[in-house]
């Protein structure tokens, strides 16, 4: 992005742009750590019965986007 405004003669906007989308990606990655540490807490407060369910559905939901991210390297 920066050669890219460099080459353009505007080097400026060039720093404000990669400066927004830094803070969007952490942003982003903020929101989904947020999510993540919330998801857990309401899936530590569930009766021992539906644990074992939940667990097996978090597993197999973390190993379907393991594959999936291993297919897009």
């Amino acid at each position: 992005m920066l050669i890219a405004a460099l080459d353009q003669g505007i080097f400026g906007f060039g720093i404000v742009s990669t400066l927004a989308m830094s803070a969007g990606v952490a942003i982003t990655i903020c929101i989904v750590g947020l999510a993540s540490i919330s998801m857990n807490r309401k899936l530590v407060m569930q009766p021992p019965s539906k644990r074992a369910l939940l667990r097996n559905a978090r597993r197999h939901l973390a190993l379907a986007l393991g594959w999936k991210a291993l297919a897009l390297v």
